[in-house]
């Protein structure tokens, strides 16, 4: 059994109502609570570990002892409801496609002390240290103390979104 939400709401975070591009805590931290079959999990063990919505097909598989499909992304999350979860992701990508704003294209890569957003085209960003800043208010972008973390974290995006690509062949249509 599992229960989760696809995202938050800011309700007021950043002066800002339900939910949008803007890639904060507030919508993109939501609970996941999971129950594993047979009571393999481990009884109100608490996991913070990263963790998207195409890791939960992933993960009912391996549950039922089927390999995913060819080009499925995501990995399963038993390990992490079994509280053993060594191989646990540094970093995440967070994305977004806003019907909203079409115009507005960014990607987000965090790790457990950095959070960074790009725009396409764009030569501002955004860049938090969630260490010393969890709520995300100090805009560190134009810090050039932080331009070797904003040179890591932008290598992390494109190994993210390399790794994300659809390995899947394009399908060929003919009418």
């Amino acid at each position: 059994v599992v229960y989760c939400s696809d995202h938050g709401d800011l309700m007021g975070d950043h002066w800002l109502m339900n939910k949008g591009p803007f890639h904060y805590d507030g919508l993109l931290r939501v609970p996941c609570l999971a129950r594993a079959p047979g009571g393999d999990g481990v009884a109100g063990l608490r996991v913070d570990t990263f963790a998207q919505l195409i890791d939960l097909p992933v993960t009912f598989l391996d549950y039922a002892a089927v390999d995913p499909a060819f080009g499925m992304q995501g990995r399963s999350l038993r390990p992490a409801i079994e509280g053993r979860d060594d191989d646990a992701p540094e970093a995440i990508l967070l994305e977004n496609s806003s019907g909203e704003l079409p115009h507005l294209k960014l990607k987000t890569v965090q790790t457990r002390e950095w959070k960074m957003t790009v725009y396409a085209g764009q030569e501002y960003g955004e860049l938090y240290d969630l260490r010393n800043d969890p709520h995300e208010f100090r805009n560190l972008w134009d810090a050039a103390e932080h331009n070797d973390v904003k040179a890591e974290l932008r290598a992390r995006t494109v190994d993210l979104l390399v790794g994300s690509e659809d390995r899947l062949p394009r399908r060929l249509c003919h009418a």
